[in-house]
C-alpha cells in the first residue's frame, strides 16, 4: 500500500527532483494518517475519518494533542485517533503538513445539491445558531477555539454533530467541546440540520 501511495506522486517528484527524497520520507513515515483519512486525505466515511484537507495548523495542534492526551475520547474514532497521535510527537507536525501539501486537495465529494428555500432555511439557521463562533461562512475563528466548517465531509459534519446530541462528544475536551454539546442539546428542535450542511457546502 505504501508504494501505491508513493507512486502517486512520481510525477511531482520528477518536477522537483531536489524535493523527491524528502517527499518519499514523509509518505513513508506517515502513510498511515492516510489508510483512514484516505489516499488524498479526502476522508473516509467508512471509518468515520474526516477529511484533512485545508485543516487549520492551530486545529491540527490542538485535536492531536487532545487525542495524545486521552482528552479527547467517548466516541469509537477517538479510541483509533488516540493510538495514532501517541505515535506521532508534536516535533512530527511540521512533516504531518508536509504530507498534507503533498496531496492535491480536493474533497471526495461533489458540492451539495439543495434547492433554494432549503439553503435559505441553511444560511438563517446558521447566521443565528452557528456563525458567531464559527463565522459567517464556516470559515472557522481561532479566537473561540471554533475550527473551519466548511472544509468537512457532509456526512461528518452531521455524524459530528449527533456525536454532541449523544454524549459521545463535549465531555472529553475542553470548553469549546463543552459549549458545543451545550448547543446541540440545546437547539430547536425545528433546525433542519441537513440544510445548515448543504448552506455550509454550497461552493464547495
Amino acid at each position: 500500500m505504501k508504494l501505491v501511495f508513493v507512486a502517486l506522486l512520481v510525477g511531482v517528484w520528477l518536477a522537483r527532483p531536489a524535493q523527491a527524497a524528502d517527499d518519499a520520507a514523509v509518505l513513508e513515515d506517515l502513510v498511515y494518517c492516510l489508510v483512514c483519512h484516505g489516499y488524498e486525505a479526502q476522508g473516509n466515511p467508512s471509518v468515520g475519518a474526516p477529511s484533512l484537507i485545508g485543516i487549520e495548523d492551530w486545529y491540527l495542534q490542538t485535536a492531536l494533542a487532545a487525542y495524545r492526551s486521552g482528552s479527547r475520547r467517548g466516541y469509537a474514532a477517538a479510541m483509533d485517533m488516540q493510538a495514532a497521535a501517541r505515535q506521532l510527537p508534536e516535533s512530527e507536525l511540521p512533516r504531518v503538513r508536509a504530507l498534507l501539501s503533498l496531496l492535491p486537495g480536493s474533497v471526495d465529494e461533489g458540492a451539495a445539491v439543495a434547492d433554494a428555500a432549503t439553503l435559505e432555511r441553511g444560511e438563517l439557521a446558521w447566521a443565528q445558531h452557528c456563525a458567531s463562533c464559527h463565522g459567517a461562512d464556516g470559515e472557522g475563528n481561532v479566537a473561540m477555539a471554533a475550527p473551519a466548517l466548511n472544509r468537512l465531509n457532509d456526512w461528518y459534519l452531521q455524524a459530528a454533530w449527533q456525536s454532541y446530541v449523544d454524549g459521545g462528544r463535549g465531555a472529553d475536551g475542553g470548553p469549546a467541546a463543552a459549549q458545543m454539546a451545550q448547543l446541540a442539546r440545546a437547539l430547536p428542535a425545528g433546525v433542519d440540520l441537513a440544510a445548515v450542511v448543504a448552506f455550509l457546502k454550497r461552493a464547495r
